[in-house]
């Protein structure tokens, strides 16, 4: 029945909804609502837990829902790393992972969280290869993560500088 009014667009979705889904393990449920573009309800669209800053900024009204906001709950929700790699991987493997939007967001986001496990998949894995630039060195500055920026420096320095 949710998944009738997720795919005609019949309903707008609420932070609240979403948490209460991962938190009943309805993750198929929130993988429709990024696959069919569900919008925040505008009301909630503002109460976005993590706002980027820099060159990631972007306004949230009016947004879709995207994997970075479903990894974003996951990780509020305390998911295991092991559980939310395999969402990653999952989602990797049917390329449906933005690799300039979603894995910059992604990755930005792991870093202010200090999820250290997954930035390393991320970079790291045979399923995912984010490509570590510049530029993902930057967001994590500009976003006052120095110590993940430190961190990230002194182990990828060849791969940032080239």
């Amino acid at each position: 029945m949710a998944y009738h009014f997720i795919e005609n667009g019949l309903v707008q979705i609420t932070w609240e909804m979403i948490r209460k889904m991962l938190a009943n393990r309805q993750e198929y449920l929130v993988k429709q609502c990024i696959k069919f573009g569900s919008k925040f309800d505008p009301g909630s669209a503002h109460v976005k837990k993590i706002f980027f800053a820099g060159r990631t900024a972007q306004p949230i009204e009016d947004r879709a829902i995207r994997l970075v906001d479903f990894i974003q709950i996951m990780l509020e929700l305390n998911w295991k790393t092991k559980e939310i790699i395999i969402v990653l991987t999952n989602y990797n493997k049917k390329s449906k992972i933005d690799p300039v939007l979603d894995a910059r967001e992604l990755f930005l986001m792991f870093a202010m969280k200090r999820k250290l496990k997954l930035m390393s998949h991320m970079i790291n894995s045979e399923d995912f290869l984010l490509d570590l630039t510049e530029d993902n060195f930057i967001d994590v500055i500009e976003n006052d993560v120095y110590d993940m920026g430190v961190l990230l420096y002194r182990e990828y320095f060849l791969k940032i500088t080239k």
